[in-house]
């Protein structure tokens, strides 16, 4: 579910390719039904170091994945991150790398959560939705250039490792867990015992919405997302990383969306034409938009308003932002998310 200002199409961090895994990439594809950012300016400050706080790990440290392996001689103090995920675990294990990737085409182009987690410190933002900047990468001076989450790794691994030690995914693209991401990313930076903790911290979130809402048992959630006029994508995996957290709090596919055709990239996705929106049927039904024209176009649509959630007032319209996030799972964004889907649930009639 990706998307820009635009919403292109990116493997990394979005709707339409989904979180095949999802990141801020694929923006325009339910594979990450994420959405890619959009906008033109890469910068939001100066370079800030990292912080320096002591690591509890050893260094060296060698850490394996699935390019190959990166030696961090020392604690880094200038870390890169280039993927959304690695952005947000850096932030949540106390290190504030001198450059994020742009994860939205509004504001200074930082997700809320990121926003909220630097607390007023500066990094460089970096422009990633068409290609990788290396020379504005080699010019920030990394020690460490974070790239589990980064959507051109594969490609790009071997240049970037020029520059500084660099670390790409676990199992390959899209396919590490936002829990084998914080451990692998810990691990690099020397924060291990912290990664556990903030992982602990998630499954407290997710535990605690569960047992405050028993009410969401058996409850079913379409999320869809609408690139074009014609277009609404739809995450219809059971298997799906974002329909898997809904699942811990009791949230389930309806039928109507899990038999849908997985045409879209990654096989997690189903597409419908206006014609079909009655396939939106749920309990919940959220939505986000390529813009604001599309959304205004599809809510006035008089079959769409005669869909039975549509008609309930159980559908709603959330950010671009959020679903980013729920579709780019990571240690941030899922508290940020959740709380957003809860607000959702919560005001369902079914």
């Amino acid at each position: 579910m990706p998307n820009r200002t635009a919403l292109k199409q990116r493997p990394s961090s979005l709707l339409r390719r989904a979180v095949a895994r999802g990141a801020c990439a694929t923006l325009l594809a339910l594979v990450p039904l994420v959405l890619v950012a959009c906008g033109d300016s890469d910068d939001d400050g100066t370079a800030a170091r990292t912080d320096t706080a002591p690591a509890a790990d050893a260094f060296p440290v060698t850490v394996k994945h699935k390019l190959g392996s990166t030696t961090v001689a020392k604690a880094p103090e200038r870390v890169v991150a280039l993927g959304l995920a690695d952005g947000d675990v850096a932030l949540a294990l106390g290190v504030t790398p001198v450059a994020l990737p742009k994860g939205i085409p509004a504001g200074n182009g930082l997700l809320p959560w990121v926003n909220t987690a630097l607390d007023g410190k500066k990094a460089t933002v970096l422009n990633l939705d068409t290609s990788t900047p290396f020379e504005k990468i080699a010019a920030l001076r990394p020690d460490l250039i974070l790239g589990a989450s980064h959507f051109t790794i594969e490609k790009d691994y071997a240049k970037l490792s020029k520059i500084a030690p660099t670390l790409a995914f676990k199992n390959g693209s899209y396919k590490d867990t936002y829990q084998e991401q914080a451990r692998l990313i810990g691990e690099a930076l020397g924060r291990s015992a912290q990664a556990e903790t903030v992982l602990s911290d998630v499954d407290k979130k997710i535990a605690e919405v569960k047992r405050t809402h028993p009410d969401f048992e058996g409850k079913t959630m379409s999320l869809a997302f609408m690139s074009d006029p014609n277009t609404i994508n739809i995450v219809s995996a059971p298997d799906d990383p974002t329909i898997k957290l809904l699942g811990e709090i009791g949230v389930g596919l309806s039928k109507s969306v899990s038999t849908l055709p997985r045409t879209g990239q990654g096989g997690i996705q189903g597409a419908i034409g206006l014609e079909q929106v009655d396939r939106l049927e749920a309990s919940s039904l959220v939505m986000t938009y390529a813009s604001a024209a599309l959304q205004k176009q599809l809510e006035a649509n008089k079959v769409f308003q005669k869909v039975p959630v549509v008609k309930r007032g159980d559908y709603t319209a959330m950010d671009l932002a959020t679903v980013t996030g729920l579709r780019t799972l990571s240690v941030l964004s899922i508290p940020y998310g959740l709380d957003k889907l809860v607000a959702a649930l919560d005001k369902t009639t079914s």
